[in-house]
């Protein structure tokens, strides 16, 4: 999946972290379970990021998205008045 995607308001949201787009994981809580002591952080931290969703919101219009680049789909939500 490309590294933007464009929010049904039209504008261009990126989604590569660390580029200070606001961005966030959605972590589901077993992959915070670590198996063994001998897990290392780094180790923990590269399958948290591997496998965790993008959590975007579109600074034009507030919808959030959720990016999975495992099933290649964005799914967005407006938000409630």
């Amino acid at each position: 999946m490309a590294s933007k995607f464009k929010c049904r308001c039209g504008a261009l949201i990126r989604k590569n972290l660390y580029e200070g787009s606001g961005l966030r994981l959605l972590v589901a809580e077993e992959l915070t379970d670590v198996a063994s002591e001998s897990t290392s952080v780094d180790a923990l931290l590269d399958r948290i990021v591997a496998q965790s969703p993008i959590v975007a919101i579109c600074s034009q219009c507030g919808l959030l998205a959720i990016v999975d680049d495992v099933d290649l789909k964005v799914v967005f939500y407006a938000p409630v008045p």
